[in-house]
Formats: structure tokens, sequence, C-alpha cells
């Protein structure tokens, strides 16, 4: 597992700097930053949240509804992330 982080984005930095730790396929996908040494994404083509571990395609958690439900932690945060920067409603 990543060394713990918890980087996200501010508002002095734009989202389309932030530097991610791993690979991810999708150019749709907004980064939100890091959390507990996962990369955080929303995606607006679903929509949904997606919390990556690894650069292996297959590396990842994803799921609106777990984030509701609170199930995944790193997904409860990238809703988080993503209402406060108005990406997606509450």
């Amino acid at each position: 597992m990543p060394e713990s982080n918890d980087k996200q984005p501010t508002s002095s930095v734009p989202l389309d700097k932030i530097v991610m730790q791993f690979k991810h396929d999708c150019n749709d996908c907004v980064p939100l930053g890091q959390h507990e040494g996962y990369d955080l994404y929303y995606c607006p083509n679903e929509p949904t949240v997606i919390a990556r571990f690894s650069d292996d395609g297959p590396d990842y958690n994803s799921g609106m509804e777990f984030a509701k439900s609170g199930l995944i932690p790193q997904l409860v945060e990238a809703r988080n992330r993503a209402i406060k920067l108005g990406l997606c409603e509450a």
C-alpha cells in the first residue's frame, strides 16, 4: 500500500495542475488529490467517484453508492471533495 498522505486541491491549485501518484486511463475524470495513499477522482460520465491505489488498470474502487453509504472511506472522501468543488450534488 502507498504511503499515507492527504494532498487535496485548494483554491490556489487549479484542478488541471494536481499531480497524481498513479496512472489513470480516463481523460474525463477530474483529479481530486490524494487521501490515505489513494488518488481520488470524480468521473462526470457515470457520475461516480474513484479511489485508485496503483498503476495497474483494475486497481481501484469506485461507486457513488459506496461513497454515500460510507462503506469505503476513500470514496466518502472523494465524494466530499467533489461536492465541495461543486462537481456533484450532496
